[in-house]
């Protein structure tokens, strides 16, 4: 076997535990997704999620600070890992519907309501991703 030809992959691939990286992590257990965090040194957090969570693999995208909150309310609600809280995404969906029920017709806040429930994007948090989401199907909120 030539293992010569993973030369470049390996140090294509390589990091630096001491470089810092800001994104959002996912941390995996048998290929499902269990935990969804946000730090400003990705390394250092994964390893001290390493003697509490039970995980076998991770991943990451990197993303600015200013977007930490939003990204990862958005996957927290979309992949609903089991080691995360949803008390507070809850209380953000509800602030939320009521947000667009004071600013929307009813009939349009119902087909809204519809929406959501047939693309099953509950819980709904007042930021960026979902916005848009609603204006491609073409809601104005």
């Amino acid at each position: 076997m030539n293992l010569d030809i993973y030369n470049d992959e390996i140090l294509l691939n390589r990091t630096s535990l001491s470089t810092q990286i800001t994104g959002i992590y996912f941390l995996f257990r048998n290929e499902e997704i269990v935990y969804v965090g946000q730090s400003r040194n990705l390394h250092r957090r994964i390893i001290q999620h390493c003697y509490g969570k039970d995980f076998d693999s991770f991943s990451f995208i990197k993303c600015d600070e200013s977007e930490l909150n939003d990204l990862e309310f958005y996957f927290i609600a979309k992949y609903k890992p089991e080691y995360n809280s949803f008390d507070g995404l809850k209380s953000t969906h509800y602030k939320t519907m009521n947000y667009f029920k004071s600013r929307m017709q009813y009939e349009d806040f119902s087909k809204l309501k519809k929406f959501i429930k047939k693309n099953k994007l509950y819980p709904v948090i007042f930021n960026y991703y979902d916005i848009r989401i609603f204006e491609q199907a073409g809601f104005k909120i």
